[in-house]
């Protein structure tokens, strides 16, 4: 059975059996929604610089936004009603409405899920971890660091967080016994490996253009106002600030939660050692996995000077797979392990993209948000970024519909002050994976989940993530530029 997860979209309160109670918030922030729709549609002054049609849609936006936070309905459900208000309330024409779903954006997440299904159950992805760890030195620091390079190389072929983060919990799971710690009582070893987890599974995601959902939805976005970018240049763009992260904050661990044990026994590793190659030697569809995955990142890496979109490798080599003489993955498998619900509401955030550029409502928002975010450099703009993201994603939990509102803006307004509008992108991005509490990214309830540490345990280090990010973001800036972005 395969959980499917929006990035960052966690359960509503209050379910239990069978029937859902809300708390008196979410009722508030969602009559709120509907009766700011209507307040907008119906009193925006004519001579404020928007269409009919601008109105409106600003209007279902300002619900949608306000449902998303509510949590009263699954954002899917919330995402549909704004489709459905938007073809009534006839914003926008038809091929419009329905424009995101025929994007190229919506047709490789397809695939891409695909090959992540099939690196899952060949159990190729499993190998690579583990035969990463087993070659790690035998102390907590250097474990910590090396959980956290799996953690976020694993993303380049494996694009479901969800995955991704089950599968390093099950090898966190495997280190507590090296450190003479159980599994069923917390430690300090344990609050360590799975509070660092919950923090690099996601940001792990920002480092590949083909890392998530919500890096697809970046793409998409970027496309659809005149910016393409290829694999390679996102990699040299995410990649390094998002592993010098990840380590940062892995060796600041330790000191965050102090060990129970530093050094562990050499004969106890030893025997973790032997349990990690127990695995046995490769299957015949891990081998063939392997090789294709090899051919799909090499020609990803090398696209930009071929000119060979990374769309086309990947829908290549996502078909390659389920061919019978290979196998990694059939019908049944493509129908039951993609995640069609991530799918439908990437194909909703760009029709609201287009429909909001169409409107002109990005371009009105941009100029009315100018003062805010009007900068004397590129630096101080990013600055502000950061803390729109940061602030952001303690509202919207969940990345897509996060990016599907702010990402154009951001754009706009880089637009407006005639600076670079890939820099602020990658800090928006890289910004919003930073998080201080549980409910912000479903990667963090999964590891919650393994029962090692408290909601309250994953502040400390949460806070010294986004910290992180903070120092990062002028480095970012400058090693960008230098680098002509």
């Amino acid at each position: 059975m395969t959980t499917k997860v929006l990035d960052g979209a966690l359960p509503h309160e209050g379910s239990k059996a069978g029937k859902t109670s809300y708390a008196p918030w979410r009722l508030f922030i969602a009559a709120i929604g509907i009766i700011g729709m209507i307040a907008l549609m119906l009193f925006l002054p004519d001579d404020i610089g928007l269409s009919p049609a601008g109105k409106k849609a600003i209007a279902v936006m300002w619900l949608m936004v306000l449902w998303w936070i509510s949590g009263v309905c699954s954002i899917l459900t919330t995402s549909f009603l704004g489709i459905a208000l938007l073809l009534i309330f006839k914003v926008a024409s038809i091929k419009v409405v329905f424009s995101g779903f025929s994007d190229s954006t919506v047709v490789f997440l397809v695939f891409g899920f695909a090959i992540a299904s099939a690196i899952t159950k060949t159990g190729l992805g499993k190998r690579i971890a583990y035969a990463i760890m087993a070659k790690t030195r035998p102390r907590y620091g250097s474990i910590l660091v090396t959980f956290a390079i799996i953690s976020v190389l694993l993303a380049a072929i494996i694009p479901s967080g969800t995955a991704r983060t089950v599968l390093m919990g099950a090898l966190g799971m495997m280190l507590l016994p090296v450190f003479g710690q159980s599994e069923e009582k917390m430690s300090n070893v344990g609050r360590g490996i799975f509070t660092l987890l919950g923090l690099t599974g996601y940001a792990g995601s920002s480092a590949y253009l083909t890392g998530g959902a919500g890096i697809i939805l970046t793409v998409g976005l970027l496309q659809k106002a005149g910016y393409s970018i290829t694999y390679l240049q996102w990699l040299i763009i995410a990649f390094p600030a998002i592993l010098i992260g990840s380590v940062a904050l892995a060796l600041i661990m330790p000191r965050l939660f102090k060990p129970e044990v530093s050094v562990v026994d050499e004969q106890h590793f030893k025997e973790f050692q032997s349990e990690l190659t127990s695995l046995g030697p490769m299957s015949t569809n891990e081998k063939k996995t392997a090789i294709i995955m090899g051919i799909v990142l090499f020609l990803w890496v090398i696209g930009d000077f071929i000119k060979l979109s990374f769309i086309i490798v990947g829908v290549a080599g996502a078909v390659a797979l389920m061919f019978p003489f290979v196998n990694a993955i059939d019908d049944n498998d493509f129908n039951k392990r993609v995640s069609w619900d991530a799918i439908y509401f990437i194909g909703v955030c760009m029709t609201l993209g287009s429909v909001l550029t169409d409107t002109k409502v990005t371009e009105f928002l941009a100029t009315a948000i100018n003062p805010l975010m009007a900068s004397s450099s590129l630096t101080v703009f990013c600055l502000k970024i950061w803390l729109v993201a940061t602030l952001v994603h303690f509202i919207l939990p969940s990345s897509l519909p996060a990016f599907a509102t702010c990402l154009p803006l951001t754009i706009a307004s880089a637009q407006v002050q005639n600076y670079s509008v890939l820099i602020p992108v990658a800090v928006f991005v890289i910004s919003y994976s930073g998080i201080a509490m549980v409910y912000q990214q479903a990667h963090a309830a999964i590891a919650y989940g393994f029962k090692q540490f408290d909601a309250a345990d994953f502040y400390k280090p949460g806070l010294c993530l986004l910290l992180i990010w903070l120092v990062l973001t002028p480095i970012l800036v400058f090693y960008l530029s230098l680098l002509g972005f």
